[in-house]
């Protein structure tokens, strides 16, 4: 009998690595499958992470507070407890996989279940490997990559470009504040830059009512204001706009429907969250209490490129398409690029996307 994957994957990807979109019965928000095939790839597990996340809660005042290396220690101790309660998933291969800034967290859980297996914790968790897409991996060199980035496109001019390069050293990211000119540059860059949407700069930037409002609710705001004799009061309309008002559309609005949906009482009752616990599931919880005690995560891809046979995919968004993988000693790298994806490759491109996971788990070239 074939043994599935199991994905550890966070609940807000779901419609990033699923073939589900939303769909209207009524006047209620549903999610609909788009799977052209129902054969199962992999089962996943959909975890809110880190504390404050999603529905994720804590029950005293102590547990609210969290960083990189204490969620990943969390979502090893949950794996380690969601397999013990489910004995008949022990034998399937695991990877662990994340977008965005997961890029930091994922190789720190897998690290710390690495270890854990080498000690002998109980039950032994059968790791294959990890699943990246756009990963933040060292936060200096992000920083220094996007500015060369919106030079490489054309978003800057060369004068600008090399004035901040000379003017920064080079360095945009531990920048001197006493250094008038490079703060200059900086800040020119960021006006050239601000009203592009950076999650996929070729899609329109969704306008704010107010810079202090979060997206969702600043967009529910907008929508209804471009569309007062569609929608007033219920964000369903959102998926009913007529050609007329397709130019209207934005990304965030799919988002706003993901709160809608989330928020449904059914929807709650249906995902056994308990009441009392969390008051409002909202896509980014910006109030969490979080520290980022971890700026670079290569050095865990050093010690699992040298110490382990895992098998690690890594993708990426860009103008062409390109897969090369390497073997060092066991350990397989695969870095995929997928034409005209968003940050979140699968939310843009779920059929390419799926067609690379359905050939990388059954270990075939991309």
């Amino acid at each position: 009998m074939w043994s599935y994957s199991i994905t550890l994957w966070s609940l807000k990807e779901i419609l990033q690595m699923t073939p589900l979109c939303f769909g209207a019965v009524g006047d209620l928000v549903v999610l609909v499958s788009t799977a052209s095939s129902t054969k199962l790839m992999a089962n996943i597990i959909f975890l809110d992470a880190p504390v404050g996340a999603g529905f994720s809660y804590a029950t005293t005042t102590e547990g609210w507070s969290s960083s990189d290396t204490e969620s990943a220690m969390d979502s090893y101790e949950f794996l380690r407890k969601w397999l013990i309660g489910h004995p008949q998933f022990l034998g399937n291969p695991l990877y662990i996989g994340g977008d965005s800034y997961s890029g930091i967290p994922v190789p720190i859980i897998v690290y710390d279940i690495t270890q854990g297996n080498l000690a002998g914790q109980k039950p032994h968790i059968n790791l294959q490997g990890y699943a990246l897409g756009n990963p933040i991996t060292d936060e200096k060199n992000k920083v220094n990559s996007i500015i060369r980035y919106v030079h490489r496109v054309g978003f800057i001019p060369d004068e600008l470009y090399e004035s901040a390069k000379n003017s920064c050293n080079g360095d945009f990211y531990d920048v001197d504040p006493n250094n008038t000119q490079c703060l200059e540059d900086l800040l020119l860059i960021y006006e050239c830059t601000m009203n592009l949407f950076t999650q996929h700069i070729l899609e329109p930037q969704c306008a704010l009512s107010t810079p202090e409002e979060d997206n969702s609710k600043a967009n529910r705001r907008l929508l209804e204001d471009l569309l007062p004799n569609i929608s007033n009061s219920s964000m369903i309309d959102v998926l009913r706009l007529t050609d007329q008002h397709r130019d209207l559309w934005c990304r965030y609005y799919n988002y706003i429907l993901s709160n809608t949906w989330a928020n449904n009482p059914a929807v709650r009752e249906a995902l056994d969250i308990r009441n009392g616990t969390k008051a409002e599931w909202m896509r980014c919880n910006y109030s969490i209490s979080y520290t980022k005690n971890v700026n670079s995560v290569v050095e865990y891809h050093r010690i699992f490129s040298t110490t382990t046979n895992y098998r690690v995919l890594v993708y990426r968004y860009v103008e062409v398409y390109t897969c090369d993988t390497c073997v060092v000693t066991g350990y397989t790298l695969t870095f995929a690029t997928i034409r005209g994806g968003g940050h979140t490759v699968p939310e843009y491109r779920p059929k390419e996307s799926f067609a690379m996971a359905k050939r990388w788990f059954a270990h075939y070239f991309l």
